[in-house]
Parts: structure tokens; C-alpha cells; sequence
């Protein structure tokens, strides 16, 4: 255990959390199993969204291949504005420890 405190980065913990995230590992990763539920109801909910249209309209599949195309974006600008608010608290979190 010693050797991992020692090889984690400034400002981090040994298993790679924020020193300064007071929450228990167990909130932390109920809020990560939260944020990407969110992103994936986004895209069962345009998918479905496209199928209810498909079979009101008779045009299957054109709505639902829609649907999953703008919910499969909606997802992954999801994860990289996630991503990007990652890297960025990282970035200003270093910066602060080695000053």
C-alpha cells in the first residue's frame, strides 16, 4: 500500500480520487453510475422516441435509425463534456498543489 501512496500524483489519493472529494468511494461511484444512466436513458429514450414514431407513421425503420443516431450523439457530447470537466478540475488541481 505504501508503494501506491507514493506513486500517486500531487493532489490525488492512491486510488486516483481528489484528495479534497470528502465523499465515501461508495457516493462517488453512485455519482458516476448516475451521470452515465443520464446519458444512457438520453439515448433509449430518442431510440423508443423513433420506433413509437415508426409505427404511428408506418415508416419503419427510418425513425428509429433517427432516433439512435441523435441519442448515440446526445451520448457521446454527453461523456466528452463530462471528460472535458474532468480534465480541466485536474488540470487547476495540479496547477494549486505544486504552487
Amino acid at each position: 500500500m505504501r508503494d501506491l501512496r507514493e506513486k500517486a500524483s500531487p493532489g490525488t489519493t492512491a486510488n486516483g480520487l481528489s484528495a479534497r472529494d470528502d465523499r465515501s468511494p461508495v457516493a462517488i461511484g453512485y455519482g458516476w453510475a448516475s451521470r452515465i444512466t443520464g446519458f444512457s436513458l438520453e439515448f433509449a429514450t430518442l431510440t423508443l422516441l423513433g420506433y413509437w414514431l415508426d409505427v404511428r407513421y408506418s415508416t419503419r425503420p427510418w425513425f428509429m435509425i433517427g432516433g439512435a443516431a441523435v441519442g448515440f450523439i446526445a451520448f457521446v457530447s454527453g461523456l466528452l463534456s463530462v471528460a472535458k470537466r474532468l480534465q480541466s478540475s485536474d488540470d487547476s488541481s495540479d496547477g494549486e498543489d505544486r504552487g
